[in-house]
């Protein structure tokens, strides 16, 4: 009847169904009762309900139903009642591997004749809703939401996860302090396997594309080519700096690492100085350019390439490294350590290793020193130019200028994290980076300022200790 399928730790088996096991005593009639209608459910999902559990929880019933030529047949009756525990292990799996999805309460199948009725219970996430529910209703949370759903997708691609339909419906968002915090539902027939290859990513990402013009008209808000864009740069950035990590890390020898640790950390600030420097002078020399253009472009394609301050020309030049991965894959080697570790597993490095024995502690505690970094970054530290093209009045340039000061900084203090740490206790290191960041970061935020020079310094100084954390990160993870 359950053939196949594998009772997760703290859950037990209850006839054809999976309970966690500190809900073991909850019965039948609360798992299945009618409850009330979720806000924003769509599609095969609209059946989706609000369980008032005993014990004060609240849950979200999935009621599975049949698509296709079958639904009228046999409607929500199914002839496998192991396809919700399935569906259980794949959410368990992905929140092992640090993939932010929904917890599981319940995974139920009860005989209807000689099929089977089924329903899969995740924990109610207060405040949430679907991805296009909320850019529909929180417009001013599109760009933060798109971004972290990017990010997420990526992240459980390289954590295995193979889906047959996914489509946005299969995020949730909900408005947190930081921003939009995002998570997976309604993972169906999906299952775990290796870190997920390119063609294969690129396929569900396609039918994803295939789905949001196909129901266009009914989404709750309309998808631009901008969120598009935004999503798959979040989606490449999501695994791109960890693996480049481990592959330097692995590499170079080990009395370089300070110093390549911070050249990893300053890297990113790198670009982000170039682009600052070119966005002030396309300003200077935007004429130039456009009769350069005009030698080789239509003339509707060079006035939409140099529109509103040439920002489509930034863009492209954002895009430039991404033709380095060509030869990254043509001519960096894979580092003698990953050959061994492959030879000394027969199945080779698994995601889920990350998360048993020993090894699970230090992912917790390497995890949550990254997010410190990335909470201060993101969270605040990239918003600085928009604010202080506030405090200009509109002043030309401004944000070239001030994200110029924050790269400048953030370059410097990368570089000087790797030797620092060197020198002192590493742990010492780390606390000095976290306190003078967040003096720095008060100073500039909660004291009263104005555009100009002391806008600059600190600016200036808040990138670069919010940002030395990326030249720690790298020398102290592989470790």
């Amino acid at each position: 009847m359950m053939r196949g399928v594998r009772v997760p730790p703290s859950y037990v088996r209850r006839d054809a169904s999976v309970v966690r096991a500190d809900l073991v005593a909850v019965p039948d009639a609360a798992w299945w009762a009618e409850g009330t209608a979720l806000e924003g459910a769509r599609g095969r999902g609209a059946g989706v309900v609000v369980l008032d559990l005993p014990g004060g929880l609240r849950g979200v019933a999935r009621t599975y139903r049949r698509g296709g030529a079958l639904a009228a047949l046999l409607r929500e009756r199914f002839a496998d009642p192991a396809r919700p525990a399935r569906e259980l292990g794949t959410l368990l799996a992905l929140r092992a591997a640090n993939v932010a999805a929904v917890e599981p309460l319940a995974a139920l199948a009860r005989r209807d004749g000689w099929l089977w009725r089924l329903r899969l219970v995740t924990a109610l996430v207060e405040g949430a809703r679907p991805l296009p529910a909320l850019i529909a209703a929180r417009p001013d949370l599109r760009r933060i939401a798109v971004a972290r759903a990017g990010a997420l997708v990526g992240a459980a691609f390289a954590a295995g996860l193979v889906h047959p339909d996914l489509h946005p419906d299969n995020l949730i968002a909900a408005p947190r302090a930081d921003g939009v915090e995002v998570w997976l539902v309604d993972l169906d027939r999906a299952r775990i396997g290796p870190p997920v290859p390119p063609a294969r990513r690129i396929a569900m990402l396609a039918r994803m594309a295939r789905y949001l013009e196909r129901h266009r008209a009914t989404l709750p808000v309309q998808p631009t080519r901008t969120d598009a864009l935004r999503f798959l740069a979040a989606l490449g950035m999501g695994g791109e700096w960890a693996l480049g990590v481990a592959l330097v890390m692995e590499i170079w020898p080990t009395k370089s690492r300070p110093l390549m640790a911070g050249m990893i950390g300053a890297a990113a600030n790198v670009g982000f100085l170039v682009v600052a420097l070119v966005s002030l002078g396309l300003n200077n020399v935007i004429t130039g350019v456009g009769g350069f253009l005009d030698l080789v472009l239509p003339t509707a394609a060079v006035e939409a390439l140099l529109a509103n301050g040439a920002w489509r020309m930034l863009f492209l030049l954002g895009a430039v490294p991404a033709f380095m991965t060509l030869f990254i894959r043509l001519f960096v080697p894979e580092s003698e350590r990953w050959h061994e570790a492959v030879k000394k597993s027969a199945e080779g490095p698994k995601v889920r290793s990350l998360f048993q024995g020993s090894q699970a502690r230090r992912t917790v505690v390497g995890a949550a020193l990254g997010a410190v970094a990335l909470l201060g970054t993101w969270g605040s530290v990239q918003w600085i130019p928009s604010w202080g093209d506030k405090l200009s009045g509109g002043l030309p340039g401004a944000r070239g200028v001030l994200q110029m000061w924050s790269a400048v900084g953030a370059i410097l203090f990368s570089l000087l994290a790797g030797v620092l740490a060197d020198k002192l206790n590493r742990r010492v290191t780390y606390f000095l980076l976290c306190t003078t960041s967040l003096v720095a970061c008060a100073i500039l935020f909660r004291l009263p300022m104005s555009y100009g020079q002391g806008l600059f310094f600190w600016t200036f100084l808040v990138g670069g200790l919010s940002a030395s954390f990326y030249g720690w990160l790298p020398l102290y993870l592989p470790e």
